[in-house]
C-alpha cells in the first residue's frame, strides 16, 4: 500500500499519474502531485487510505481522494471529491462525487456534503461496498 503512494507522489517535479508505469492495473485514476494520508480503513476486505492536502497535476482540483487497494497493494478503486471550480457561474453543490472505477470517471453528482470529511467518508466507503467484492 504504501508503495504505491511512494511511487504515485515520490521522486521529482513531473506530475505521477497512477495509470504510469510500475504495472498498475487502473487504466485511469485521478491526476496529483503529492498527497497526504490522513486517514486509513477496511472495506471490503481490502485497505482503503483518504488522502487530503492534495496538489492536482491537472485542473480538476480534489480536496478528498478515498483510495482502495487489493491485497497484492494496487489500487482497485478511487473514488474523489472534486472541487466545483463552475459554482459560481452555474451554482450546485460546492464538490462532485468522483468515482474511478479504472477503466474511466463517473460522476454521481454535487453536493456540499461532499466537502464535509465525515459525510464523503461514509459516502465513498459505501460506494467501495457496493463496486468491489467481498475480499
Amino acid at each position: 500500500m504504501l508503495g504505491f503512494l511512494k511511487r504515485l507522489f515520490g521522486g521529482g517535479p513531473r506530475p505521477a499519474h497512477p495509470s504510469q508505469g510500475g504495472g498498475l492495473r487502473m487504466k485511469y485514476a485521478p491526476r496529483v502531485v503529492s498527497a497526504e494520508p490522513v486517514a486509513r480503513y477496511e472495506v471490503a476486505g481490502r485497505k482503503a487510505v483518504l488522502l487530503g492536502n492534495i496538489v492536482s497535476a491537472g485542473m480538476v482540483q480534489y480536496l478528498y481522494i478515498l483510495v482502495v487497494y487489493e491485497q497484492d497493494g494496487e489500487p482497485c478503486l478511487f473514488v474523489a471529491s472534486e472541487v466545483n471550480q463552475d459554482r459560481e457561474a452555474f451554482g450546485g453543490g460546492s464538490h462532485f462525487l468522483g468515482v474511478f472505477p479504472g477503466d474511466g470517471h463517473l460522476n454521481l453528482g454535487d453536493s456540499d456534503e461532499w466537502a464535509d470529511r465525515e459525510r464523503f467518508v461514509e459516502r465513498a466507503l459505501a460506494i467501495a461496498r457496493e463496486r468491489l467484492p467481498a475480499g
